[in-house]
């Protein structure tokens, strides 16, 4: 079973997009605050990264360029801001999607880089 990391600090969104991929098939870790992402991210094999970019405690972008210093793993970055997409694109990320993301479209992104 593929592991997926998912980063965002609104609850309700994390649930709804970490219930969609358990139903998919993969196992899930979901992070809502940034106390353990380091932690995590180095001590867990993830298939896939999936990040909201704008958080109030820590900024996506940070976490993106992070991951891409130790990782090649591949990443979603999800967000309402489309400048904050558009330099996460820059930086290298798999797939950019706007928030909401609707639930078909994050398990095609998922399929297609998992694939």
């Amino acid at each position: 079973m593929k592991k997926i990391l998912v980063i965002d600090d609104d609850e309700i969104f994390l649930d709804m997009i970490a219930c969609v991929l358990r139903e998919a098939g993969y196992e899930v870790i979901a992070l809502q605050d940034s106390l353990n992402i380091s932690t995590v991210m180095h001590n867990d094999d993830f298939a896939l990264i999936i990040t909201d970019i704008i958080m109030p405690d820590f900024d996506g972008l940070d976490i993106i360029g992070s991951i891409k210093e130790f990782s090649s793993v591949p990443i979603i970055a999800v967000s309402g801001r489309q400048e904050s997409l558009e330099q996460a694109i820059a930086m290298g990320v798999s797939r950019a999607l706007d928030k909401p993301v609707n639930s078909e479209q994050l398990l095609a992104a998922v399929k297609e880089l998992l694939s």
